[in-house]
């Protein structure tokens, strides 16, 4: 089997400058991107909405309600909790 010679470079070469590195990237940052965003707000509010129908469905479960009247109620306050979370989040400026 033959072996490859390793790869020589200059010791320059070998060495990196993270700080030139970091001071360029953070000169030039990459734009922002506003889907992921909007994203992470949706999945928010599914997290949300979430937490408050387990809230709900576990209290109707320990107070032995036949109808998930606390998980439909309790769901609805969450909504709307959620929806003003979500809107005050995209009402602020986003970080340039």
């Amino acid at each position: 089997m033959n072996k490859l010679p390793p790869l020589s470079l200059p010791k320059q070469a070998q060495r990196v400058n993270f700080t030139l590195l970091i001071s360029l990237y953070m000169a030039n940052p990459p734009p922002s991107n506003n889907a992921l965003r909007y994203s992470g707000v949706g999945f928010q509010i599914m997290a949300t909405v979430g937490v408050g129908f387990f809230i709900g469905y576990k209290l109707d479960e320990y107070l032995g309600n036949k109808k998930p009247y606390f998980a439909a109620g309790i769901s609805v306050l969450f909504v709307f909790l959620a929806l003003y979370v979500a809107l005050k989040d995209l009402a602020k400026p986003k970080d340039k």
